[in-house]
């Protein structure tokens, strides 16, 4: 499992590409390119996405471990499929679009100043979890906590 430390990406596009079972750990991925990138089981952990568009991605057993999300639009994103024990992202000032967040532990998650169109949210966690100055335009909440 190749590992990439405290290493800044900038304006890089990995549409397309596999990140699969890659680790990154206090990465930096500022104004970058993920359109279906395979992200199977990597590890992003304290990871900062800065003004990047995530479209698509393959997220099947990813974490997303204190991940923070700034400026960033995601459309079609299933993070449901992600690692779940390991999920605690930060949305910030982010577009989301036809995102799936079912049966995902958001405990104390945040989503601030973000909009939320047409994302799912079934049978998750969200205790604590804020949705500070959000629009939720569309988004369905089934069965949470």
């Amino acid at each position: 499992m190749k590992e990439t430390e405290e290493t800044e990406f900038i304006s890089e596009d990995f549409s397309n590409r596999s990140l699969h079972d890659r680790r990154f750990l206090g990465c930096l991925f500022k104004n970058c390119i993920f359109s279906k990138t395979g992200m199977q089981n990597a590890l992003f952990s304290s990871c900062r996405f800065l003004n990047c568009s995530i479209n698509l991605p393959k997220l099947e057993g990813c974490r997303f471990q204190s991940a923070h999300f700034k400026e960033c639009k995601i459309t079609g994103a299933e993070f449901f499929v992600a690692e779940r024990r390991f999920f605690s992202p930060t949305f910030e000032k982010s577009l989301l679009y036809f995102c799936n967040f079912s049966g995902l532990n958001l405990k104390n998650s945040r989503f601030q100043k973000c909009q939320l169109k047409e994302c799912h949210f079934t049978d998750s966690n969200l205790s604590g979890v804020s949705f500070d100055e959000c629009n939720l335009s569309g988004t369905i909440f089934h069965s949470c906590d």
